[in-house]
């Protein structure tokens, strides 16, 4: 339970960062979508120690059925580097 409360402050700072230095600079850094034809949600994004990103969320419009977890990582500059997603046939 101390772990999953430790990465949720973890993520939780992360994204307060990424809002502070956007509001700081007052301009968008980059912007943007990822995802298919159905219906994407991001629940987690934090930093990476290369300066790119980590979503975690899910997705409908890939893997394997309903729902499945979808996680993404990208450069810097916003740049999808890999995604992979995880799931069965139901929700």
């Amino acid at each position: 339970m101390k772990r999953l409360i430790k990465s949720f402050v973890t993520v939780a700072l992360c994204i307060l960062i990424l809002a502070t230095n956007i509001t700081v600079y007052g301009q968008t850094m980059w912007n943007q979508t990822y995802g298919g034809p159905a219906s994407e949600n991001c629940f987690s994004l934090l930093k990476t120690n290369d300066g790119g990103y980590a979503m975690a969320g899910h997705t409908y419009s890939f893997g394997a059925g309903d729902a499945d977890v979808w996680l993404v990582k990208t450069d810097q500059f916003g740049n999808l580097q890999w995604n992979q997603t995880f799931g069965t046939a139901g929700y």
